[in-house]
């Protein structure tokens, strides 16, 4: 009886294991997925580049703010839509892979359509370019303004330093 609640549940769970769609999400593809990012080392473009005032140390300052904000986040999903979270401001749109970068196209600016939009939401939605780093697997935005520099690097990942 034992050896046969033994076979019986061994059975069960090799079912489970082989059933597709059971053994937990599948992995991404490519660059789809959620990611996380932190501002860029690096500064930003000196036409881009903020005034800087006496005594404050603006990267610092960015990351402060965007943490309060609740930070960086970015999903690219598989239907080529994606949702962009950064510093306070929630983007969506249309996402799309060219050689080495990803175009994004805003839809919507803090849940509102262009054009009906705030206006001083006008600036986000001009579409945003990132280099793909394959190498470093980081999403580099470097937009310009409105845009911070941002590295994206997929949420969850372990970073290695």
């Amino acid at each position: 009886m034992k050896i046969t609640l033994a076979l019986v549940l061994a059975l069960a769970a090799m079912a489970c294991a082989c059933t597709p769609g059971s053994a937990g999400p599948a992995a991404p593809k490519g660059w789809e997925g959620k990611w996380t990012g932190e501002l860029a080392a690096e500064p930003q473009a000196k036409e881009d580049k903020p005034k800087e005032e006496p005594g404050q140390d603006a990267p610092s300052f960015n990351d402060d703010l965007a943490g309060m904000l609740g930070g960086y986040e970015l999903e690219l999903k598989p239907d080529k839509t994606f949702a962009l979270a950064m510093a306070g401001v929630d983007v969506t749109g249309q996402w799309e892979e060219a050689t080495g970068s990803l175009a994004l196209t805003p839809k919507t600016v803090m849940g509102d359509v262009k054009a009906e939009a705030k206006p001083e939401w006008a600036d986000f939605f001009s579409p945003i370019t990132a280099d793909l780093d394959k190498e470093k697997k980081e999403i580099r935005l470097r937009a310009g303004e409105p845009w911070p520099n941002v590295d994206f690097r997929r949420a969850g990942a372990e970073q290695a330093e």
